[in-house]
């Protein structure tokens, strides 16, 4: 079968048209797709690294603020006295300058503090125990009492939730405490891995008490 001149022309024409013209699409394909695609990694990059900051600047601030507490004078001075006689007579005193504490508004706002032993003295759960003051809003937590009651935060016992307090453990050593002669040191742990003590710091949770609020705690070592 022949082929006509014109039609060899045609095709010849043609595909000088579309070669040069297939060339510069795909080029420009190409570099508006990396140019694309570079310009969104770095906006999601940018993105992520400023909210990871703006994390560790809540966290910074939310262990700050437990240190400041818990070093409070009134506080110091209830421990101070609980661990030289045994007696809680103060903590009416520090119960209300931590709750004047806490509940400052924001991110990093806190709403419990609850202030373990350093050793075994005392109640396991916390000497002291204490909510801030929600001005009427209060926050039920995701379980209830047995008789289908909300379990409200801070109500006595299951108010401070399990899962954002350490199961905290004391091994006592051979070792000299250095705040009592007379006795030996008690290490502190938050788990078998993680002691507790001035440099220290734990994180814990978050659990879910709504569909748009959540709730943690930060642990600092004392």
């Amino acid at each position: 079968m022949r082929i006509g001149i014109r039609e060899q022309l045609a095709v010849v024409v043609l595909l000088c048209s579309l070669v040069p013209l297939a060339v510069l699409a795909i080029t420009t394909w190409v570099n508006n797709h990396d140019f694309v695609v570079d310009i969104t990694s770095r906006s999601l990059s940018l993105t992520a690294s400023l909210k990871a900051a703006q994390i560790a600047a809540d966290l910074l601030l939310i262990q700050a603020t437990c240190s400041t507490i818990v070093t409070r004078v009134l506080v110091q001075n209830a421990l101070r006295n609980f661990y030289k006689n045994g007696s809680a007579q103060n903590w009416t005193n520090a119960e209300t300058d931590v709750a004047g504490a806490l509940a400052s508004g924001g991110l990093s706002a806190l709403l419990q503090v609850k202030i373990f032993s350093r050793n075994e003295t005392g109640d396991p759960g916390g000497l002291l125990n204490v909510t801030a003051d929600l001005a009427g809003a209060e926050i039920s937590l995701p379980y209830k009492y047995d008789n289908g009651t909300a379990v409200k935060l801070g109500d006595p016992g299951l108010g401070f939730p399990e899962a954002l307090y350490p199961n905290v453990t004391y091994v006592k050593t051979l070792e000299q405490d250095p705040m009592d002669a007379r006795e030996n040191f008690t290490s502190i742990s938050a788990f078998a891995d993680f002691p507790l003590n001035t440099t220290s710091a734990l994180f814990l949770g978050p659990i879910q008490i709504n569909e748009c609020k959540y709730i943690s705690t930060s642990i600092s070592g004392t």
